[in-house]
């Protein structure tokens, strides 16, 4: 699990990192300058009307648990007050360390590899999160849940990696010391953010039942430490599901959540909806109908093939595929929305999905034959100038979008628009 990285090979990493960091800074363009918009002045009405201790029991109209989110507004509106271009760039920041931190955890995953700086160069670009879960103020919480969850796994693959080998090569005992206790205490803290982050707690029982060595038994007892969370937030969240309109008819959805999946699997491989073609046109009407078929046979396809890595594969397939699934379950409980603005919680199912984009395309470049290679730098070509093409067009949807809610105040019972800021 330890990644061996040779002096040449670091500074590569950085020049890499540097290009994509230049990359990404393209990739937003007008980003940064961004107005408050939507969910963020809910946000700011309600930090600039409570006190901190009101940020640990939100009120109904927010639709969600999060006190770490509020706290970490309120935190920012402290240092920033009304500044929404400083509230973008620390998210950004984030960003920046999630990408790297993603780096880490792949390279000891995978370390012989080159998937893993290719999958965190094509996440810290934007790929997958058409989202774009840095342009919005208030996404500052989602952001830091997918930081901690993220720190978590990195610690426990380094206490897993502490496991050495006895003299008379049986596996060493691995014991609870402090680093599991440290992961545990930030894997139990990220749902405070964001609550999907709990599906991390499943993906690093995984890595503990893949990557230590033993007996089954002995590593199913590592394996369901990290488990610990997971019935605690559930049996909490069932608990508000009376009082947080967001949790209400959820259980009307789960025979949906198939279709619901192929759909969001299938939209991040070819990102079109209705907002894509503006007017209504019979040639509008067509690429709608076109499109939403394509994205259904690409996602059946592709959920094939992660189904089959989670249950036949080995090693790295099978984390990704878990993680991607788990990832994006959560929100597979709704429909895919209509327009991109509300597409910002792919953000975290984008982080596996970079990884195995990164194995397809290095797999497809290691052929012999040099269409497969050429195949392989026109995806790579295609995801950087999509992107940045999207990001134009999110931008220019933003700024339409700011233009007539800046100066709404909304409702205290307007739950949709609360529990849009995912």
């Amino acid at each position: 699990m330890r990644a061996h990285v040779k002096p040449k090979v670091r500074i590569r990493v950085v020049y890499i990192y540097a290009f994509c960091a230049i990359l990404s800074l393209s990739v937003y363009p007008r980003a940064f300058d961004n107005p408050f918009r939507q969910d963020d002045f809910m946000f700011l009405r309600h930090v600039e009307n409570n006190t901190f201790r009101g940020a640990l029991k939100p009120p109904p109209e927010l639709a969600f648990y999060r006190p770490g989110a509020i706290a970490l507004f309120s935190l920012e509106h402290k240092l920033f007050a009304r500044n929404s271009g400083a509230y973008i760039m620390f998210n950004y920041i984030l960003h920046v360390a999630i990408s790297i931190l993603m780096l880490f955890i792949l390279l000891r995953i995978d370390p012989h590899s080159k998937a893993p700086l290719l999958a965190s160069g094509l996440f810290l670009m934007g790929f997958g999160h058409y989202g774009k879960q840095i342009m919005w103020a208030c996404t500052s919480g989602p952001l830091a849940s997918v930081l901690l969850s993220l720190a978590s796994m990195l610690i426990t693959i380094h206490w897993v990696g502490q496991s050495k080998m006895r003299d008379n090569g049986k596996p060493g005992r691995l014991g609870y010391g402090l680093y599991p206790v440290f992961a545990l205490i930030l894997l139990t803290l990220s749902p405070l953010f964001h609550e999907t982050s709990v599906v991390t707690c499943v993906v690093i029982s995984l890595i503990v039942m893949v990557s230590l060595r033993g007996s089954n038994s002995s590593k199913l007892n590592h394996a369901i430490l990290f488990l610990i969370p997971l019935p605690l937030w559930l049996g909490f969240w069932f608990l508000l599901a009376k009082s947080y309109s967001a949790f209400r008819g959820i259980e009307e959805s789960i025979p949906n959540v198939p279709a619901y999946l192929i759909r969001y699997i299938g939209f991040m491989v070819l990102p079109l909806q209705r907002t894509a073609i503006i007017g209504a046109t019979p040639t509008r009407d067509l690429a709608i109908v076109i499109s939403q078929y394509l994205q259904f046979v690409i996602g059946s396809t592709i959920l094939v093939l992660l189904l089959y890595f989670v249950f036949k594969s080995k090693g790295t397939l099978r984390v990704l595929g878990v993680w991607f699934l788990l990832a994006l379950g959560p929100f597979t409980l709704v429909p895919l929305p209509e327009h991109w603005l509300e597409l910002r919680y792919l953000y975290h199912a984008s982080i596996p999905f970079c990884g195995l984009t990164a194995i397809a395309v290095l797999a497809l470049w290691g052929q012999k034959r040099i269409v497969w290679k050429v195949i392989a730098g026109a995806v790579i070509v295609g995801v950087t100038v999509g992107s940045m093409v999207l990001q134009v067009v999110l931008e220019n949807r933003y700024d339409h979008y700011a233009q007539t809610t800046e100066l709404i105040v909304r409702s205290p019972t307007n739950t949709r628009g609360a529990s849009s800021c995912q």
